[in-house]
């Protein structure tokens, strides 16, 4: 008898072409069944596919995606200059104490929380700053973290000419689009009236629903069945015509 043999599945991919002329591969979610927009990443923690994911951020127990990145970003650069703030003070009142005081040492003796407030500050700044320094980098790039650390568009890893179809080319834009640039709506209707579970199942949104409602013109069904049509292999790039990939504009 011969050992039995796995077989491979084929792949759930599909490729799509963006409006700047760009062709980037979906993949399938198997647990939210449906083909992952660009940038779109399933996070194990909140069993929920995230656009634009960029990190799953233990600090505030959520993840850090399209409609909030401005907002850790602020975050990440209020509490640097508040860091700063409290060590700028709390050197300036130690300096100020030690010229009433004979000695510099009496001066410390004398406000043992402000030498504690110092050091907490001093040694968490580092961290803070050079967070937000970090994303400050990644904003001007146009890359996720998440891009980042798979080092998804570097073109010598991979061998061929990868250029980031999200990036707009300068710096500047790219710091205003992050940070200043107008937010699609939320796809979760925040005011809709929640019904009571009587069967007592605690069931995720994203697995219950059959369909998401991209606005109130398109509606995308969801089907089992629906990645069968798209998992024949792809052609090579040099047989590829314009009109065979669908347009898909998400920037």
């Amino acid at each position: 008898t011969s050992s039995p043999q796995s077989v491979a599945l084929p792949g759930r991919t599909i490729e799509v072409q963006m409006h700047t002329g760009h062709v980037i591969q979906l993949k399938f979610c198997s647990t939210c069944k449906i083909f992952r927009p660009p940038r779109v990443s399933h996070c194990s923690l909140c069993d929920a596919c995230i656009a634009n994911f960029d990190h799953h951020c233990p600090w505030v127990g959520n993840c850090v995606g399209l409609r909030n990145y401005r907002y850790f970003y602020s975050f990440l650069m209020s509490l640097s200059f508040l860091c700063i703030y409290i060590l700028a003070f709390n050197i300036i009142n130690i300096v100020l104490r030690a010229q009433d005081k004979p000695s510099f040492a009496d001066a410390i003796r004398d406000t043992p929380a402000t030498i504690v407030e110092a050091l907490i500050c001093f040694f968490s700044i580092w961290s803070v700053l050079g967070l937000w320094g970090y994303h400050t980098y990644l904003i001007c790039r146009s890359v996720t973290t998440n891009e980042d650390i798979k080092d998804t568009w570097n073109s010598s890893r991979r061998g061929v000419h990868m250029k980031n179809p999200f990036s707009r080319g300068n710096p500047c834009l790219n710091c205003f689009a992050a940070l200043c640039g107008p937010l699609p709506p939320s796809f979760l209707n925040l005011r809709a009236i929640v019904t009571p579970d009587n069967n007592n199942i605690n069931m995720s949104p994203t697995r219950m629903m059959n369909t998401i409602n991209i606005d109130e013109t398109r509606q995308y069904q969801r089907d089992d069945n629906n990645y069968q049509r798209h998992s024949s292999p792809v052609p090579p790039h040099s047989d590829r015509q314009q009109n065979r990939y669908p347009s898909y504009d998400y920037v």
